[in-house]
C-alpha cells in the first residue's frame, strides 16, 4: 500500500469518526474507491451495522456509548453491541427478571414489533407463552426460565391488585377531596361517579403509595 492511499484510509477514519455513522456509498466516496473495496476496509475496522433504516448506516467500533441493553441510538439510526437484532432480542430476553412481552422488546428496541416479533416464534435461547392472551418470551434454559416464568406469574397476580391509570387519577381525585372516609366508602363514593373499582384495590392502591396506614379496615 502507498502512502497516499494510507493517507487517504487514514483521513477517510478520521472523517467516519467525525461524522460517527456513514453509508457504504459515503464511505467509498471518501475513499475514491469501489463499494466492493470499501466493504473490505469496512470489514478490517471492524464496523457495526445499523439494525433498523434497512441496515444502510455503519458505524466504526469505538464510536458507539452503548447502554445497558448494548443499544446506541444516533440521530434516530440504531445500532448494538450484539451485531445484530436477533441475538440482540435473545440477551435481552435471556437476562430479563421475568420474560418480556412483544411491547415490550419493542419498548426497548425502538420498533414496531408487528415488523419482526414474527420472526421469533422459534429462535434457539428463547420460547414463548400465552400469558394474558399476549405472547411472552421466556429463556429457554431450565433454570432461567423456571425463575422467570414464577416471577411473571406473581408480577401479574400483582398486577391485578393495581388499577388502571384513568382509574388512578379518579381513585386519588376522590381521595383528595374525601381524605377522612373509609376504604368501603371511598369505593362506593366512586361509584357514585359511574365506575366501578373493589375497596381491596383502592386500599392496595394507597397503601402502595404510603397515602394510607397499612392497617386500613375496609369499613364505616
Amino acid at each position: 500500500m502507498n502512502k497516499l492511499n494510507n493517507d487517504l484510509i487514514k483521513k477517510t477514519k478520521k472523517f467516519f469518526r467525525e461524522e460517527k455513522i456513514l453509508t457504504v456509498n459515503q464511505i467509498a466516496l471518501a475513499l475514491k474507491s469501489s463499494v466492493v473495496s470499501a466493504r473490505r476496509h469496512m470489514k478490517e475496522w471492524e464496523t457495526f451495522t445499523s439494525y433498523n433504516k434497512k441496515g444502510r448506516y455503519y458505524t466504526l467500533f469505538e464510536v458507539p456509548e452503548f447502554d445497558k441493553n448494548g443499544l446506541w441510538l444516533y440521530n434516530d439510526v440504531f445500532f448494538t453491541k450484539h451485531r445484530n437484532l436477533k441475538q440482540t432480542i435473545v440477551c435481552l430476553v435471556r437476562k430479563s427478571v421475568n420474560g418480556l412481552s412483544s411491547k415490550e422488546i419493542g419498548e426497548i428496541v425502538g420498533l414496531d414489533p408487528s415488523s419482526f416479533m414474527h420472526h421469533f416464534r422459534d429462535v434457539p435461547g428463547i420460547c414463548r407463552e400465552k400469558h394474558q392472551n399476549r405472547f411472552v418470551y421466556f429463556s429457554d434454559e431450565t433454570a432461567v426460565y423456571t425463575k422467570q416464568r414464577e416471577k411473571k406469574i406473581i408480577a401479574t397476580q400483582e398486577l391485578k391488585r393495581f388499577p388502571s391509570d384513568t382509574h388512578a387519577i379518579i381513585i386519588l381525585v376522590q381521595f383528595i377531596k374525601h381524605p377522612k372516609i373509609s376504604i368501603q366508602k371511598l369505593s362506593e363514593q366512586i361509584f357514585s361517579l359511574g365506575v366501578k373499582i373493589k375497596p381491596e384495590i383502592i386500599e392496595c392502591f394507597l397503601e402502595h403509595h404510603d397515602l394510607i396506614k397499612k392497617k386500613t379496615v375496609i369499613k364505616q
